[in-house]
């Protein structure tokens, strides 16, 4: 089980492309860690107060209930508890009993992390800059642009 402040919890923080994929998919072979590719979901909680345009309408009020009417330790509360029940929810009906939550994301929320499971643990990928840039280049860029790459950076 997670706790109130974080226990059994693990965030696996990264950058994109840094391998938290495949460092996600070795942790998932352990019968006691609950471990998923990236959740999102505390980036989507933290974001409530921003309120983007919606296509039902709605965004301006929103961001003045979050924003003016619900308090700080209100919003911070119940954020808590539905991340909560989501990462408990998880750990039923399996042997695990420790969550792993992957976002290369998550480093836009560092604060707010801490805020909500200050004893959570944290594991940080560092992958060497280069061959990060490399990875977007294999995975993203046409063969044409490709070799044009290879030329200006590594050749």
């Amino acid at each position: 089980m997670v706790g109130p402040n974080g226990q059994n919890l693990v965030f696996l923080l990264s950058l994109p492309r840094s391998g938290s994929s495949l460092a996600t998919a070795i942790l998932q072979n352990h019968s006691r860690i609950f471990a998923t590719q990236e959740m999102w979901f505390l980036l989507s909680l933290y974001d409530l107060r921003t309120a983007p345009k919606r296509p039902y309408g709605g965004a301006s009020i929103l961001r003045q209930f979050y924003n003016g009417i619900v308090q700080d330790r209100t919003f911070e509360d119940a954020c808590r508890h539905f991340a909560l029940d989501m990462y408990n929810g998880l750990l039923r009906g399996s042997e695990a009993d420790v969550v792993v939550d992957k976002s290369p994301r998550y480093y836009c929320i560092l604060e707010f992390l801490d805020l909500l499971f200050p004893r959570s643990k944290r594991i940080w990928l560092v992958r060497n800059p280069l061959a990060v840039l490399a990875s977007y280049k294999q995975g993203f860029l046409p063969r044409k642009q490709r070799t044009s790459f290879q030329r200006r950076f590594f050749i």
